[in-house]
């Protein structure tokens, strides 16, 4: 005889039925440590920085231009802490280690110690959605081995301290940053061979980075390329009407992360470009989706200067 299920609450089938459901803004300044980017503009806009324990996914007008995004959000986060660490995954095999390594030289009072920060870097070339999965694998495996950190208690008095300063450390302790760059690279091939394998793998692969990122509190960065065919005016998530750009990887990517930007590029308005051929402009990082609500539609503008290294636009 078949037995009756057990009951569950409603509450709790109205949070899986509706995981994008805007929640209240303080959840998330609370409850989130952030990783800056090197630029006060930019960290404005995502109210503090990047969310740790968060998916964000940046479609990229030009790949160059998310090369330079990623090596200064490297270069800022390798230098908060000496205990810092990240991993990219490059899928493009172009990440280019020495760009890295002149930014990271140029921001220190001591140019020596760039290639003791790019010790606490690791890049995982791979070459297919396989290689990614492993690579994926690999980090996951690697985070949960790191060992806990281990003292001798002589007393209460010093078991009792010594709770105190542990849960300051644990506050305080540096998480680790994910990349993945160029995800465009693997998975359109295979949208472009079967678009519903592809979204599904697509899917599959977004949830698997956002459990990732919630289990073991990291923050994750993922590149993608715009698609070449632009969309109308009247669709495009942009709220410059320039923008034409859509992600290449499909419309719903922005539903399976925690924050979806585009960066791209618009003339710069100013007396010095009117008799200019053609005027320079400025890079924009742009929210145009967030599952909280409270960063939606903020931007920022900047530029790098000859070192490679982000600074805003005053």
């Amino acid at each position: 005889m078949a037995t009756s299920a057990e009951p569950v609450l409603a509450s709790s089938l109205y949070d899986l039925e509706h995981p994008n459901q805007k929640v209240p803004q303080q959840k998330r300044e609370t409850t989130k440590r952030q990783a800056k980017t090197s630029s006060k503009a930019i960290d404005k806009a995502l109210n503090g920085g990047l969310d740790f324990g968060e998916v964000n996914y940046t479609t990229t007008e030009d790949r160059g231009d998310g090369s330079d995004f990623i090596q200064n959000l490297l270069a800022c986060h390798l230098q908060i802490s000496e205990k810092a660490t990240a991993t990219v995954i490059d899928c493009t095999l172009a990440f280019d280690v020495r760009k890295l390594h002149k930014i990271v030289q140029t921001s220190l009072p001591v140019p020596e110690d760039a290639l003791k920060i790019l010790d606490r870097l690791k890049i995982m070339k791979i070459f297919d959605y396989t290689g990614l999965t492993e690579a994926l694998a690999e980090v996951r495996e690697h985070l949960e081995q790191k060992p806990a950190p281990k003292a001798t208690i002589s007393d209460s008095e010093d078991e009792e301290d010594l709770v105190v300063s542990g849960a300051k450390s644990d506050a305080i302790s540096p998480r680790e940053l994910l990349i993945v760059t160029n995800l465009t690279h693997i998975l359109a091939p295979m949208i472009k061979t079967s678009y519903v394998q592809g979204q599904a793998t697509l899917a599959s692969l977004l949830r698997l980075l956002g459990h990732l990122a919630k289990t073991q509190d990291m923050c994750v960065m993922v590149l993608g390329d715009a698609h070449t065919k632009k969309v109308a005016e009247g669709e495009t998530l942009s709220m410059f009407q320039s923008c034409l750009m859509r992600s290449a990887l499909g419309d719903g990517v922005g539903h399976l992360v925690d924050t979806h930007l585009y960066l791209h590029k618009l003339p710069r308005k100013n007396p010095e470009s009117v008799a200019e051929e053609a005027p320079r402009k400025a890079h924009i990082l742009e929210v145009v989706q967030d599952r909280y609500g409270d960063r939606s539609s903020q931007w920022a503008a900047f530029e790098y200067d000859s070192d490679g290294r982000m600074k805003d636009i005053s």
